[in-house]
């Protein structure tokens, strides 16, 4: 019984040791808070001051109040301010919005796009007020020798400044209009008239000229007929001689690409004529240098090789007969065809005829016998005229100018061409020789 008191007491000590050392930890649970006030962002509280104790007292969100300004907005650019916490007096920054208070100013602004009102508001605002593309009128621009630009209707500014173009070279620019650049599609189409200029177009490179008229020539003692234009250069002259040509109409049809001269190209008519007077049932001979004095009176170079006749009814036998070697051994007599059919040589042995060895036997009658003739050096130079011989009565012939010369361009064999070619001095040359009775 004894023992069995002695274990119940031991326990309770033990148990009352135990109550005695928990009391201590149960002091040490109280915590002892900083009066000032710890904070974040969000929240402040009361740190404990015990030894490694992370206890926060009175942990709460701020309790901010209202934005106190440090730094005042524009209508462009935010302020500054903070918030104060009522409970820990924490600040925190805020920024504050731009107003967007802008002021339009009365006049515009612009670029080569755009026209705006800027703002006045604030200085440095960038803010375009009514913005809006400019406003042009179609066609019209303004101008200098190097740009065109247009003007708006509204704000008075302007587009970029472009360069003249002038596709087509007209000297205008295709955009503005405006003239005076260099003329790269004009050509000039000169029509001369001999050593005169008759005419002058100017023309749009790839067009036709206008019709050139038709040009007229004179020159005392010479007729003129026009034939058409040439580009080849016959000289002051202005001869045909066969050089190709273009009538009046052709020209204005033809379409050119660059300067272009034509020249104007005439037949020429002179009254090369050579006159022989004779008795009735006489004869004259011909003398060879009448005839090259008509083809000398023509031109400067080559000489007469041999002429060619032409007849008509004034050459009958009636009225008289053209003699080769009349009265020698090889006397024939020219019906008028065999005398169109030769061809009577200047120089002896350059043909079957010498030119110096026909005559003409006049009939009884008291006629003219006309004879065209042409004077050649080739079938592609000679000069034209006419042979005359007057039969007269019976009696002495007397002393009497035979034949009178003026110049003129023709050609030999076949058709007489329009072309002639004038290369004799102005006036008339007039040579007398005496006929004898044979």
């Amino acid at each position: 019984m004894k023992g069995m008191w002695k274990k119940r007491l031991s326990a309770f000590l033990l148990t009352l040791a135990l109550t005695a050392s928990l009391i201590p930890a149960a002091a040490a649970e109280e915590h002892h808070y900083a009066s000032a006030w710890s904070s974040d962002g969000s929240y402040h509280w009361h740190v404990c001051t015990d030894q490694d104790c992370d206890a926060r007292g009175d942990y709460e969100s701020h309790d901010f109040g209202a934005t106190v300004t440090t730094k005042s907005p524009t209508c462009f650019q935010p302020g500054e301010g903070y918030q104060e916490c009522a409970v820990c007096k924490y600040k925190k920054t805020v920024s504050i919005p731009a107003t967007n208070a802008h002021k339009a100013a009365s006049g515009w602004t612009w670029d080569t796009a755009k026209h705006w009102h800027a703002c006045t508001a604030t200085s440095g605002c960038p803010q375009h007020l009514s913005e809006a593309s400019h406003t042009f009128t179609s066609g019209e621009y303004s101008n200098n020798s190097s740009f065109h630009w247009q003007i708006c209707t509204i704000c008075g500014g302007t587009s970029a400044k472009a360069a003249h173009t002038d596709a087509n070279g007209d000297g205008v620019c295709d955009v503005c209009h405006r003239g005076g650049m260099p003329v790269t599609n004009r050509i000039t189409v000169t029509f001369m008239n001999g050593s005169s200029t008759y005419r002058t177009q100017t023309i749009t490179k790839g067009s036709t000229p206008s019709n050139p008229g038709t040009p007229s020539k004179s020159e005392s003692g010479k007729t003129y007929s026009f034939v058409g234009w040439s580009t080849s250069n016959p000289g002051s002259s202005a001869i045909y001689d066969r050089q190709s040509y273009k009538s009046s109409s052709q020209v204005a049809s033809t379409a050119l690409s660059a300067n272009t001269t034509y020249y104007a190209l005439y037949n020429v008519r002179s009254n090369n004529t050579i006159t022989y007077s004779i008795k009735a049932g006489k004869s004259v001979s011909f003398d060879r240098s009448d005839f090259r004095d008509v083809y000398e009176n023509e031109f400067s170079s080559g000489s007469l090789r041999w002429v060619e006749f032409e007849t008509d009814d004034t050459l009958s036998t009636s009225r008289g007969t053209i003699y080769y070697d009349y009265g020698g051994s090889d006397e024939q007599a020219f019906s008028r065809s065999s005398l169109e059919d030769e061809r009577f040589y200047y120089s002896s042995g350059d043909g079957d005829y010498d030119l110096n060895n026909l005559s003409f036997v006049a009939g009884d009658e008291s006629r003219t016998v006309t004879l065209d003739f042409r004077a050649c050096y080739s079938n592609s130079k000679y000069a034209e005229g006419t042979l005359i011989i007057e039969v007269e009565g019976g009696g002495r012939l007397q002393q009497l100018p035979h034949h009178y010369l003026q110049g003129g361009y023709r050609r030999c064999g076949g058709i007489r061409p329009p072309g002639l070619q004038q290369r004799v001095p102005a006036g008339v040359q007039q040579l007398h020789r005496q006929v004898h009775h044979l």
